[in-house]
């Protein structure tokens, strides 16, 4: 299995109703094997860099639903390896994806 525990910082210019911004994300992932014949974990650090586009629609004076779609790059790519008995060969079992992206909803709130 894997964890992923990540922080980020989203600085943004908004140009109602848009929202432009960057974003920088680190933390740390966990790889365990567990059902293979050899059991191992690690943890290793994360980092991604990339950009944030919104939008927000005002439903009262104080209270903004904000939807946003995020694009980020990890820095470097992270790799899961296992090692392989036959070939006594550390193998890839999972890569990171050169580029990712995300969706979200929320409510914001003024006060």
């Amino acid at each position: 299995g894997a964890l992923f525990m990540v922080a980020s910082v989203v600085p943004c210019v908004h140009e109602n109703p848009f929202a432009f911004c960057a974003l920088a994300s680190a933390g740390f992932i966990r790889a365990s094997s567990e059902q293979i014949l050899v059991r191992s974990s690690d943890t290793g650090p994360y980092a991604a860099a990339g950009i944030r586009l919104g939008v927000g629609w005002p439903l009262t004076e104080r209270l903004v639903l904000s939807a946003h779609a995020d694009v980020s790059a990890p820095l470097p790519r992270q790799k899961i390896q296992i090692y392989e008995i036959n070939t006594e060969k550390w193998e890839n079992a999972w890569t990171a994806p050169a580029v990712f992206g995300l969706m979200g909803i929320c409510l914001v709130a003024h006060y």
